[in-house]
């Protein structure tokens, strides 16, 4: 039968193509296939053929026989016949091609609208329409597509003249049948309005059922009004003692005064010092006077602190903008610039002064310093970013440390000698993405949760992240016993251990996060690499690949338990380029076929592809699964590769080769000595030092990258265009990126 199909097929377009007269015939009824392909095949429609053919010699003969099938279609030459539709009342006839879709009606008659001049007054006596059989026949027609209650909304705007429609326009649909175009645009335009009312009614119904939800905390929503009014207020310039004496007589008692007072000192610090205390002045009879010497305090405290980071943030917008000039001199120059304002900013002035004269430092210090006052006035009026708290999972990516507290040891430098110095447990020069994020978010940066030296404060989240972690559950021969699984146990005793002490003494509110930061806080995920690069030490290709669905299904257990204990907000990373690591091209890279065209292993970038495929089809399942919780998938792949790949347009100058390693060229690894180590080699003592400068590098130590590739990933991921779904319209503060 399928044969049979396919040969009238064959003789079906046999004759639309060599057939010379319009008389022939064309056996469309000789099967049932070719009868369903009439209209496709005959002209009324717009047909689409597609080939399948396959590269094999084995098939050579099929794949001729398709290209010489897909040739003959291809001259098939439509005639398209126009269908003809009569009215049933006025017996007019048009073309089915010529009558516009609802959709195009409604822009066109939005066009016309918008060209209709304004007019100051409106005599509704001579322009309304009035009821006569035209009008009746009109809201007959609007019935056809609306609601009873729409068109009797619509019927009293026409009669106000509330619709923009001329008088010219009323007196044609008078005169002409209800069919005619104008009673159309009458009907298009009540369309219009109609949809833009339901719209607004359907935004007021739910801001009044999201203020229903907030009588529970009523009290805390009034003194939250306070702060973001009076905050309000202060960024437009209401700092006159007017203003301050009603602000004084608004509040009620000293709960109020404190929460206003709170505003002043922490909202309000870009704007200057002078009006916050001439606030906090007015506000003295109803604070006590301990109360207002610490709350001016933490105002300075604030101001000064949020004027450093702020300052330092544009210093590493200006590296991302510069970096693609490093390669000439003019670059190089801004580039030291740069690295000497960056150790002012971070006290270290003796330093800067050292390898500048004064004159210049001074120059350099001015010039920046302007740069990060206009900037700060930009970021002054940006939307915040409203995550009470960050909560992270994964491995040696976004490990603030956490391994070195749990298994007992020191990194020392020069891991962390770019920005920390001395090191904080990070397996990097310096920050990470994480702390890319966290401080785009105007978030402090996370503690690692084992970390229970240097008076660590989890008020704003916890990290649990920790170096070597994978996905699966650990065996005995891992490097890290803390697996996925163990991080989310660790999470929920966490979670219960803050609960219980919140409940005894409210002395640990300012160090642990308050009950609903867990449900309104952003869980963040980056893990996954080290279940791939362990495997491929003792599977095929086919191996590791097979076991990809159950290291998902371990990783969706755990979304699951976190989303039972409340988490609503998820941030998934997906995994890098494991074969662009110098790690694995000097174990797997030996043999040149194995490599692709910049040099990666070619099966483990493949292999981390179809990790990624996997993971994001998760997260399309999570989604729909869970309807009620924000999932984001963040494409890290696609920005590692494409930087790898354009290292000098961002102005590196070495991809895959370590800034601290032993070996020297191409890779300057060696497995034997890591990152700050000295060992004896062959009678031989080495030491695995760092490079000179590590922001012309993208690997930091064969493994991990350095700072500069951090910052430029974590830049890239707040554009939002690598997320899924894109998160730059809920994300305002990206903006503040884009110097």
């Amino acid at each position: 039968m399928i044969n049979k199909s396919l040969s009238a097929l064959g003789n079906v377009i046999n004759a639309l193509t060599c057939s010379s007269s319009k008389s022939n015939h064309i056996p469309y009824r000789d099967s049932k296939l070719t009868r369903l392909l009439q209209d496709a095949l005959g002209g009324n429609s717009r047909t689409a053929l597609i080939c399948c053919c396959s590269p094999s010699t084995s098939n050579s003969s099929e794949t001729f026989s398709t290209l010489r099938f897909g040739t003959r279609a291809k001259h098939i030459k439509t005639s398209p016949t126009a269908k003809r539709i009569v009215d049933a009342e006025t017996g007019a006839r048009w073309n089915a091609v010529d009558v516009p879709t609802k959709e195009e009606s409604v822009k066109r008659i939005l066009a016309e609208v918008k060209l209709i001049p304004t007019v100051k007054h409106i005599d509704h006596a001579s322009d309304a329409p009035k009821k006569d059989d035209h009008h009746g026949r009109t809201l007959a027609k609007l019935r056809e597509r609306l609601d009873d209650e729409d068109v009797n909304l619509l019927e009293e705007l026409l009669i106000l003249g509330l619709i923009p429609v001329q008088k010219k326009t009323w007196n044609q649909a008078a005169k002409t049948s209800p069919h005619s175009p104008h009673h159309f645009s009458l009907i298009s335009v009540g369309l219009c309005v109609c949809l833009q009312l339901k719209s607004e009614n359907k935004a007021l119904k739910a801001r009044i059922a999201a203020s229903g939800t907030m009588e529970g905390g009523r009290k805390e929503a009034e003194l939250r009004a306070i702060r973001d009014g009076l905050s309000l207020a202060w960024s437009l310039g209401f700092r006159r003692p007017s203003f301050l004496r009603r602000v004084n007589c608004s509040v009620k008692n000293q709960e109020e005064a404190v929460a206003v007072a709170e505003a002043a000192s922490h909202k309000g610090t870009i704007e200057g010092v002078n009006g916050v205390k001439a606030l906090l002045w007015v506000l003295r009879g109803r604070i006590d006077e301990v109360r207002l010497q610490a709350l001016l305090q933490a105002h300075e405290a604030h101001r000064w602190d949020l004027l450093r980071r702020r300052s330092i943030r544009v210093l590493d917008s200006l590296q991302v903008a510069l970096r693609s000039q490093s390669h000439n001199s003019q670059g190089a120059k801004v580039g030291g610039m740069w690295s000497i304002h960056r150790k002012f900013i971070h006290g270290d002035a003796a330093t800067a002064m050292a390898a500048k004269s004064s004159v210049v430092v001074l120059k350099i210090f001015v010039s920046i310093i302007i740069l990060s006052l206009s900037f700060l006035s930009y970021s002054a009026t940006s939307t915040e970013f409203n995550y009470p708290a960050a909560f992270n999972f994964g491995d040696s990516n976004s490990d603030t440390g956490d391994l070195a507290a749990g298994l007992g040891f020191r990194l020392g430098l020069p891991y962390g000698q770019t920005y920390f110095n001395p090191p904080t447990g990070r397996f990097c020069d310096g920050r990470l993405i994480l702390d890319f994020l966290m401080d785009a978010m105007d978030l402090p940066f996370l503690n690692a949760y084992l970390e229970a030296v240097g008076l660590p404060n989890f008020r704003r989240g916890c990290n649990f992240a920790a170096a070597g972690s994978t996905i699966n559950p650990a065996t005995p021969t891992s490097v890290c016993p803390f697996s996925f699984g163990i991080q989310v146990s660790q999470f929920l005793r966490f979670k219960a251990r803050v609960i219980e002490l919140l409940s005894k003494s409210k002395k640990f509110d300012k160090y642990l996060p308050a009950e609903d930061y867990f449900q309104k806080g952003l869980y963040m995920f980056d893990i996954g690499q080290n279940d791939l690069a362990g495997a491929f030490y003792s599977k095929s290709f086919d191996q590791v690949v097979a076991s990809i669905p159950t290291t998902l299904v371990e990783f969706e257990n755990g979304i699951k338990r976190l989303y039972d204990e409340g988490a609503r907000n998820f941030w998934i990373h997906n995994t890098g380029p494991l074969g662009c690591l110098a790690q694995n091209v000097a174990k797997f890279g030996t043999d040149p076929s194995k490599l692709d065209e910049l040099g990666c292993v070619a099966g483990h970038n493949q292999a981390a592809k179809l990790f990624n495929l996997q993971l994001h089809a998760l997260t399309k399942k999570l989604q729909s699964q869970y309807a009620d919780s924000n999932i984001t998938h963040v494409d890290i792949y696609t920005i590692k590769s494409n930087l790898i790949a354009n290292y000098s347009r961002y102005g590196f100058e070495q991809p895959i080769m370590a800034c601290c390693g032993y070996g020297g060229p191409p890779l300057n690894y060696d497995s034997r000595v890591g990152c700050g180590q000295t060992k004896v080699i062959n009678n031989a003592t080495v030491a695995a030092k760092a490079c000179n400068d590590s922001t012309e590098y993208v690997n930091w130590d064969g493994i991990h990258y350095t700072e500069a590739a951090n910052q430029y990933v974590s830049s890239e991921v707040l554009t939002g265009k690598y997320s899924d779904p894109p998160f730059a319209d809920k994300m305002p503060f990206a903006l503040s990126l884009k110097f």
